[in-house]
């Protein structure tokens, strides 16, 4: 995302109602901003092609987040495999350290 994308974004995720909707006018926005309302029209624009914001007759909706893909497991590398080879969560390290030791 361009930085003009970005900053509109977080701007209408911070002013939107529970539901993402806000109804800001370009002006409002451009001055609170300190954009040009053509970079302010690209990056709405920009956002909506990529399904991040839904926009019409002054109203804008912040949309759902596409869901990460999934990493695909992969073999260790050589560094890892020194270290043990497997990936443990944290919450797995701490409950081993605070085991009394016998």
């Amino acid at each position: 995302m361009t930085s003009d994308e970005m900053l509109l974004y977080f701007f209408l995720v911070l002013v939107g109602d529970r539901h993402g909707l806000s109804f800001y006018s370009y002006d409002k926005i451009c001055t609170l901003l300190q954009l040009e309302v053509e970079r302010l029209l690209v990056a709405r624009d920009r956002l909506a092609a990529k399904a991040l914001l839904a926009f019409a007759d002054g109203r804008y909706q912040v949309l759902q987040l596409p869901e990460r893909p999934k990493p695909s497991p992969s073999k260790p590398s050589s560094q890892e495999l020194a270290r043990g080879g497997e990936f443990r969560a944290l919450a797995e390290l701490f409950q081993q350290l605070q085991k009394p030791t016998p």
